[in-house]
């Protein structure tokens, strides 16, 4: 009746069908030091987009998660304006290189 398996085609080590997995690649890791864009939402900080800045600090959350504390650049920051320059991102689909 169905199909039964948990993992629905999946590998158990978490690689897709393809064998690749869902991690960021070597290629794409983010360092500190490295220019990036971050998102935020018009409901935590009423202004809704991706703002450039820098990493300046990286603090390990899991094994596979990262805090990246992101300094805004003079224009993102004014854009904000909120007074706020420091910005932690934690969800890896809010952070990108540009």
């Amino acid at each position: 009746m169905g199909d039964q398996r948990r993992n629905h085609g999946r590998d158990c080590d978490g690689s897709d069908a393809l064998g690749e997995s869902p991690q960021v690649k070597m290629e794409d890791e983010i360092k500190i030091g490295d220019r990036v864009q971050i998102f935020l939402d018009t409901k935590t900080w009423g202004s809704d987009g991706w703002f450039d800045g820098r990493v300046v600090r990286i603090d390990p959350y899991t094994k596979h998660r990262s805090f990246y504390w992101v300094e805004l650049d003079d224009d993102s920051a004014a854009l904000l304006g909120k007074g706020t320059k420091l910005i932690s991102v934690l969800n890896p689909r809010n952070i990108r290189k540009p």
